[in-house]
């Protein structure tokens, strides 16, 4: 155990991720500029494939709503909300997962409920953050989801220019996961099958 929140609050929450995001990203708080928030947006487009739709000199607001809500059928992990000048509102649907993969119901339900109850599809992306062991799981039918896996997410997040103990821990976190995540599969790719017996007796 170190002093990194993260890791003492629990990387495997998905609250603590959905948290963060919306510390660095919701424009009612200003210690990050707004520049920087739309660097991290611009990012986001990019990896989903999408030139950005908006300048930031059209950008009102952003305003990030965890566990969003249709009453008792749905919730989603994360909805953020593009406010825009004299157009329609832009959005990011996440989902999120540490150490599982979600259902491709729940995918395509998602994005059927946000799409009939809030906007045109054309306004909306849908995205899934793979935080932990969920990175090396089988992917289901992704409905239009776009994967980010923990490269995607430090690269979106990575360009903010504060200092905040925060924002330094959390991709601290992340990176130490990836780290892990790579050394195991280095370990793995060099080690023998598990029906090389003379590996096995060498160890008795």
């Amino acid at each position: 155990m170190n002093g990194n929140f993260v890791n003492i609050v629990g990387y495997q929450f998905e609250k603590v991720h959905t948290g963060v995001i919306c510390l660095l990203l919701d424009t009612t708080n200003t210690f990050v500029p707004l520049n920087d928030k739309y660097k991290v947006v611009s990012k986001l487009y990019d990896a989903c494939g999408v030139p950005v739709p908006f300048s930031q000199k059209e950008l009102v607001s952003i305003s990030c709503k965890p566990e969003y809500s249709f009453g008792r059928r749905r919730k989603i992990d994360l909805v953020i909300e593009l406010a825009l000048v004299n157009r329609p509102t832009k959005y990011f649907v996440i989902e999120m997962k540490v150490d599982s993969i979600p259902y491709s119901k729940q995918l395509e339900g998602t994005r059927h409920d946000f799409i009939e109850k809030k906007c045109d599809k054309k306004n909306v992306q849908f995205l899934l953050f793979l935080f932990g062991s969920s990175q090396v799981c089988k992917v289901p039918p992704l409905h239009s989801f776009t994967v980010f896996r923990l490269p995607d997410i430090l690269d979106s997040f990575s360009c903010l220019s504060i200092d905040h103990y925060i924002y330094k821990d959390w991709l601290r976190a992340l990176k130490q996961e990836n780290d892990c995540k790579d050394n195991i599969s280095h370990a793995l790719d060099q080690a023998p099958g598990i029906w090389n017996a003379s590996y096995w007796r060498e160890r008795n």
